[in-house]
């Protein structure tokens, strides 16, 4: 047997399937960084990348313009795929140039959307430990001196789509033992860091989010990163413990 609603419980049932429905929070922060096909690297460099036997990195490894000689990790400690230029890659690796350069272009594209953003949050970076120790918001943030993290850890607190954009004018530093903890469902894949000069990650440090140096990138012994090491110029020195 079929029954009818009338007008009023028609209402009420429309009301409480609303109330099932999740509310989707507008994200927080600027609009994410398209990475495009750099994406899928964890190592992008333009000259040697270099390594004392560190941990394993999980995404795809590549270096151009450079020969495929200077590439200095293993198949066995990349779970994804080295790219090489020519065939003197690391053994194991797919020769394959085209990808490459169309890599280096969208990290060239990225690097200037990053870098383009404006209206930065005022934050004090200021003293001898830069940004450690503070608890920053989804946003956009202007260094203009170099980027430091010191002293205590910084934790980024947000949900899991909002975004941190880092404009760095001259280098990036996180000193030993030093993290970047992410709080409130925050993910690493939300967070750039676009680098003028180099990023260098301390020993025993824990980094989170993507580097878009325009020079070099250097992770210490036993140094940590959620995210990618994205070097357009000059290498990537990889001795942390894992990627």
């Amino acid at each position: 047997m079929l029954f009818k609603l009338n007008a009023t419980a028609q209402i009420l049932t429309s009301f409480l399937l609303a109330l099932t429905i999740p509310h989707q929070a507008a994200a927080a922060g600027p609009a994410p960084v398209d990475l495009r096909s750099t994406a899928n690297f964890a190592i992008l460099a333009g000259a040697a990348i270099t390594s004392t036997g560190g941990g394993i990195i999980n995404g795809d490894v590549g270096a151009y313009p450079i020969d495929g000689a200077a590439i200095g990790v293993t198949d066995a400690q990349v779970n994804g795929t080295i790219y090489a230029r020519d065939a003197s890659g690391p053994a194991g690796s797919v020769i394959d140039p085209v990808l490459l350069l169309a890599a280096k272009g969208d990290l060239t594209t990225a690097y200037n959307d990053a870098a383009g953003r404006t209206t930065p949050t005022s934050v004090n970076i200021g003293g001898p430990a830069g940004i450690g120790g503070l608890n920053l918001a989804p946003g956009l943030y202007k260094f203009t001196t170099t980027a430091l993290i010191a002293g205590s850890d910084l934790t980024l607190t947000g949900g899991p789509d909002d975004v941190w954009i880092f404009q760095c004018d001259q280098d990036l530093q996180l000193l030993s033992g030093i993290k970047v903890i992410l709080a409130g469902g925050a993910q690493a894949k939300n967070i750039f860091w676009q680098v003028t000069s180099s990023a260098v990650l301390g020993t025993f440090s824990d980094f989170k989010g993507t580097i878009m140096a325009a020079q070099s990138v250097t992770m210490n012994t036993s140094s940590t990163i959620e995210g990618r090491a994205l070097a357009f110029t000059a290498g990537v020195t990889f001795n942390g413990n894992g990627m």
